[in-house]
């Protein structure tokens, strides 16, 4: 014998109000099982990229710093110091954000905009400076685009363990 559901009427219009609830609610798990399978296709891309991308990073610091060291024992700190001080900034981190479903992520782009003129004056300074400030420059460039691919692969994992809740 059947079990009567409190609030529940026994009605054949009650059953093809339920019939109709549980097909959208199947409806819904299923889109939300797609969901979670291109957000997963979507996380795999940039996880790929991040060991490769911090090998580089480090190795590019490795030459950077290296470079600027000898920069340093070469013109000593003192004069490194003075001639950073009349450098203008040309750097500039560009935000911007795109939509993965449903997701917003980050993408930094460091741009580097040309010097109009010599930062320094270059019959006072060694080839090595040279070497170190475009060595640098080489280097944030692949800081920024580390910090992008890891700042959308946590935003990425946090979306799929919230629509995994959801699904199951």
């Amino acid at each position: 014998m059947s079990e009567v559901i409190p609030g529940i009427h026994p009605t054949r219009m009650e059953l093809l109000a339920l019939r109709k609830r549980r097909n959208i609610a199947e409806r819904g798990r299923d889109l939300l099982r797609e969901k979670l399978d291109a957000l997963m296709i979507e996380f795999f891309e940039p996880v790929r990229n991040i060991s490769a991308l911090r090998e580089r990073s480090h190795a590019l610091l490795e030459e950077a710093y290296a470079l600027l060291i000898e920069t340093q024992m070469t013109h000593g700190s003192a004069r490194l110091e003075q001639l950073s001080i009349g450098v203008e900034d040309r750097f500039d981190l560009e935000a911007e954000t795109r939509n993965a479903i449903g997701v917003t992520l980050p993408d930094m782009q460091l741009k580097v905009s040309p010097l109009n003129s010599a930062p320094y004056n270059l019959l006072a300074t060694s080839a090595r400076l040279d070497d170190a400030t475009m060595k640098m420059a080489e280097t944030l460039k692949a800081i920024a685009e580390l910090s992008s691919a890891e700042a959308a692969t946590r935003k990425l994992a946090e979306a799929i363990a919230s629509t995994k809740r959801r699904v199951y």
